[in-house]
């Protein structure tokens, strides 16, 4: 059943095709920015940050790929669903709510990832930046298991924005507000460690570092095997922690609901 899921929003992919091109050159057009940003930075510098230059492209580049893929997904238009009474329809279906948005991000993300693969290749080739790559199996491990858990916190972290929507009747500031913070703060554009003292510290141990920052961190070994594991665990924790705040703010949105516009 949510197999079919997948499947329709695979093909729904191919129908709107310039939305997706939209999105891709988007995409393409920050990565390009933060790269030259970096490269016109080092231009004088052997290191910044702890960062040598092969580190840091690595950073940026690994860093572009994953927010392509964990930054694009389908359930973004929940609050939308709960705004105009579609939600009902759902309701009505016996068939999980949230499961059937999971496996609607998955084919988003799939989609994706053949396409940030292929355009990062492309890039890569042609402006041929000095590259930091691991061979280590075990941290090629971990880093895969940091991004499963980024893909997760990001899903949970749009279930929690979304719930607004029962109580607002428009969600699209907060919305705003929340994808400038996961932009920011997810270590898209540079990394966490850059922030001085305390405000650093705390940065990397906010839901949004797990997102971006931590993982790629991670591949480069700027983290021991065991602070590997541990962060890995705090952000499950999160997860966790997000989802139970979501789903309460679920379970008491659906006393107020009123399917308007249904």
């Amino acid at each position: 059943m949510y197999r079919q899921f997948f499947i329709n929003t695979f093909v729904e992919m191919f129908t709107y095709r310039a939305h997706f091109l939209l999105w891709r050159l988007r995409s393409i057009i920050a990565f390009l920015a933060v790269f030259f940003m970096w490269n016109a930075l080092f231009m004088q510098r052997e290191a910044i940050a702890g960062f040598t230059k092969p580190e840091m492209f690595t950073y940026v580049i690994l860093g572009a790929f994953l927010s392509m893929v964990i930054f694009s997904a389908k359930s973004g238009v929940i609050a939308d669903e709960i705004k105009d009474g579609t939600l009902s329809v759902y309701l009505m279906r016996p068939v999980g709510y949230f499961r059937s948005w999971f496996m609607r991000d998955a084919a988003d993300k799939l989609f994706n990832i053949g396409a940030s693969i292929l355009e990062l290749s492309v890039i890569i080739y042609l402006l041929a930046p000095p590259m930091s790559l691991s061979t280590d199996g075990v941290y090629l491990l971990l880093t895969m298991l940091s991004i499963c858990v980024a893909i997760v916190m990001f899903f949970v972290l749009q279930i929690a924005v979304a719930m607004a929507a029962f109580w607002l009747v428009e969600t699209w500031p907060i919305r705003f507000v929340y994808i400038v913070l996961i932009q920011f703060f997810a270590g898209v554009m540079f990394p966490l460690s850059i922030f001085p003292g305390i405000l650093g510290a705390i940065l990397q141990y906010t839901p949004f570092a797990y997102l971006v920052y931590i993982p790629v961190m991670i591949y480069l070994g700027k983290y021991d095997i065991l602070q590997s594991i541990v962060q890995i665990a705090i952000g499950i924790l999160w997860c966790i922690v997000i989802w139970i705040g979501a789903h309460i703010l679920w379970k008491k949105g659906l006393r107020l609901y009123s399917a308007v516009g249904r």
